[in-house]
């Protein structure tokens, strides 16, 4: 899980918090963790996510470098979310 402030955020962030848990939400692919469930506190957004071991800032920081297949896929995943943000953006607009 995933505890995400929303204490002293401007309004426009929290919405773009809440469009972003959208997107999260209708991603299916093996190499992302999918999100199973969120929920809205007084103060905070939790996110439920599948198990997934680390995070990829803190295996750089510890390892600092991947091999060349976590790479391809890491590549493959932000080319799937920056193509489904893309078309999101631009119904939105």
């Amino acid at each position: 899980m995933k505890f995400i402030s929303k204490t002293k955020k401007p309004e426009k962030e929290v919405k773009n918090l809440r469009r972003e848990i959208d997107i999260m939400r209708s991603l299916r692919h093996p190499n992302i963790v999918q999100m199973l469930d969120s929920f809205d506190t007084d103060h905070e957004v939790v996110v439920v996510t599948e198990f997934a071991q680390g995070e990829l800032f803190q295996i750089l920081q510890d390892d600092r470098t991947l091999p060349e297949d976590q790479v391809y896929m890491f590549t493959v995943v932000c080319e799937v979310m920056g193509v489904r943000l893309l078309i999101i953006t631009d119904i939105l607009m």
